[in-house]
């Protein structure tokens, strides 16, 4: 309905605005969220923090969200800086004996028709990225990086931790 009321020119730009903003790698939303966490906690000292302190709260319980926003943040690093799992020719067949080929949805010899490489099964190509992941699990605009086999972990402490600093 909306393509009927805008310009044709104005939706190729949103259009190209929204693909690169979405589809490719870019440290916006990275910048985005850390700018979000520190208008809530600088909106946090400001009103609840001080009115605490001035009811003698224990300083413990002052420094909690503090303390649970900097694990926030440094999973948010890790997740971010961690190799996913990228497949090189070095680690191939390594990576090729963790997990057997079932022969129906993972084939054995299957090569990624962009790198070139045998993909090991469980292993997928990301468009983001331009590299394949081993246990590739989706890439993740927020820390700008795909989640694999080798960051999930850093990736879940990361979802685990959202909640915590945000309700503290």
């Amino acid at each position: 309905v909306l393509s009927l009321v805008i310009p044709t020119r104005l939706q190729g730009v949103a259009h190209r605005a929204l693909h690169r903003l979405f589809h490719t790698r870019s440290r916006l939303f990275v910048a985005l969220h850390v700018a979000l966490q520190a208008a809530v906690y600088g909106e946090y000292t400001w009103e609840v923090c001080v009115y605490c302190w001035e009811l003698q709260f224990p300083l413990l319980l002052l420094l909690l969200p503090y303390l649970l926003l900097l694990g926030n943040l440094g999973c948010l690093l890790l997740c971010s800086r961690a190799d996913p799992g990228i497949i090189t020719k070095s680690n191939h067949v390594a990576l090729a004996e963790v997990y057997a080929y079932d022969g129906v949805l993972f084939q054995k010899g299957t090569l990624c028709p962009t790198c070139g490489t045998e993909k090991p099964a469980r292993s997928k190509h990301c468009s983001f990225c331009n590299v394949c992941v081993h246990r590739f699990d989706h890439h993740c605009v927020w820390v700008n990086n795909c989640i694999g086999a080798s960051n999930a972990r850093w990736f879940l402490l990361y979802l685990l931790s959202l909640p915590a600093a945000g309700a503290a």
